[in-house]
This record gives C-alpha cells, structure tokens and sequence, in this order.
C-alpha cells in the first residue's frame, strides 16, 4: 500500500493519506503570547481534529537545548489516566494544570499558567499521536512562541549626588539613579524643577542620559544605572532632581525618586549699601 503525506507548516500542519482520504489538523496557540512574570493566567493549548483517525495521546514539547522535547503528556478518554509532566517538564510543577482531551476525534489538551518564569520564554509544539488506515503514527503543529516580560519597580533609593554637600556655583554635580528597568529593558529619564527668578517652577527634563543595564541574577529583568552630570547655577538653589523609569518608551508616573533641595552657595550679586537716617554730616561724640 501506498502512502502520500503532505506537511503545511505554520501553526497548522495536515496530513493526507490517499487512501480513504483520512486527514488530521493539528495546532497550537498560546493566549495570551506575552506572559508577565509573577502570577500571571496564560493558556496554551493544542487543538486537533480527526476525520477518521483514532488519537491516542497527545504531547507538548519545547525546546531545550536546541531540541524539542516533551514537557507535558495527556491522555484521551480511552486510557484512564492524569495528564503528566515528564522529566523535562518538571520546571512547571506546582505552576501549572494540565488538562486532558475528553474526545479522541476533536478536543484539546491544555497547559494553564498560574505563574510565569523567565524560562517559560520559548517555542513549544504539540505531538498528536494516532492509529489511521496505516497504522500507528503522528502529526505535529507548527511553532508558536511565548514571550516573557517583567514589569519594572521603583528605583532602589533618591538618586545619590558627589559632591554631596559645599556644593558652589560653578560646580559639577554627577547625579546617580540605579533599580529595576523590566524586561524588555527599560531606562531612566532626569528631570531638574528649579525656581527662576520670578519664582516660577521651571522643569528642564534630560532625555538621552544613558541607561547601562545589566541581567539581574536569578531573573530575566534589567538592572539599570543612569548618571546626570550638572553644572550648578545660581538658580539651582533648592533646586530637586528627579530619577523616572521609562518603560516601553512610556514615562512611568509612579515610578521615580528625587531628591530634596539641593543647597548651592553663590556669591552676593547686585549689592547696595544705604545709609540711614540720610544725614550728610555726622556729629563725632563728644568725650565726657
């Protein structure tokens, strides 16, 4: 006997037996296909439909070190057992629930995300395996990726400044921001409020310091540092200096810290030296 089998990749693949055009659809989807680390709902799930083929079990696999490997296998109804993590999969435990098929023709099995890992960052595929016309095979879906991010968190402390105190006019003043910018990487914006002379608040922000940042240890988030170099002014007087995260080229509103006034001394501008009461001539006093 003669098989034919065509393969269409993309996140379906079908494959057609010439004879007695029996057929299989399988695929894979993640929703949502961003996850947020920390407790995050998200499902993937793989979804097959027979004509008439016979599913007997299905796997969901990932890849690790550049192979696909099962992580997760499930059962149809005809073999009464709880869907399983399998060694590799043994990262998910106590993170996820697995759901089995409840139909061999048409039906689903479903790994539901209560929390989300930085390793859960990958390609997955689903393996349906079933008894057809020539006997026992598979059919696999294409590659559906889930992708992780990590929300950014307030900066560790006010930003730090050296000199920190005698600060003069004149002076160069580097100002320091480090904290958590997320995943993808954030940075840090600056921003200087300063009175002028009439006493309105001037907001001078700084936009294209840069934000080194480097993969914090156990995580897949960012640390980032940010440093300002200012020369004070007279105006700077009292002046406050803000630290900002950026996230995704948005401002975070809540995410900042800035500094109390800072105090600047400058020399006496404009003096004038009035004489009271307006007497032209003095009296020298007279000894007793």
């Amino acid at each position: 006997m003669e098989y034919s089998k065509t393969l269409i990749f993309s996140l379906v693949i079908c494959v057609f037996i010439i004879n007695g055009i029996e057929s299989i659809t399988v695929q894979i989807q993640a929703t949502p296909s961003e996850g947020i680390l920390g407790q995050t709902s998200l499902q993937l799930k793989c979804s097959y439909t027979t004509v008439t083929e016979y599913v007997t079990g299905v796997n969901i696999q990932t890849k690790i070190n550049g192979q696909f490997k099962n992580i997760a296998t499930f059962n149809t109804p005809s073999v009464p057992f709880n869907a399983t993590l399998t060694t590799d999969g043994n990262y998910l435990t106590n993170r996820v629930t697995l759901t089995n098929p409840t139909s061999s023709s048409t039906d689903s099995a479903l790994i539901q995300f209560s929390q989300i890992a930085c390793e859960d960052e990958n390609e997955y595929m689903c393996e349906v395996a079933y008894a057809g016309s020539g006997g026992s095979t598979s059919a696999s879906s294409g590659v559906e990726t889930i992708t992780v991010k990590g929300n950014p968190e307030l900066p560790d402390s006010v930003p730090s400044y050296v000199p920190s105190a005698g600060i003069e006019e004149g002076n160069n003043v580097v100002f320091t921001c480090t904290g958590n910018v997320g995943k993808p990487q954030g940075k840090f914006r600056w921003v200087r409020y300063r009175y002028d002379s009439n006493d309105d608040t001037q907001e001078t922000p700084y936009e294209s310091e840069t934000t080194t940042a480097v993969q914090m240890p156990g995580t897949c988030t960012f640390n980032g540092t940010s440093q300002l170099t200012l020369k004070m002014e007279q105006l700077d007087n009292n002046a406050v200096v803000r630290c900002q995260v950026v996230y995704q080229d948005v401002p975070q509103e809540k995410l900042y810290h800035q500094t109390q006034g800072i105090n600047v001394y400058y020399s006496v501008r404009n003096v004038q030296v009035t004489k009271f009461p307006p007497i032209h001539h003095l009296l020298k006093e007279q000894d007793p």
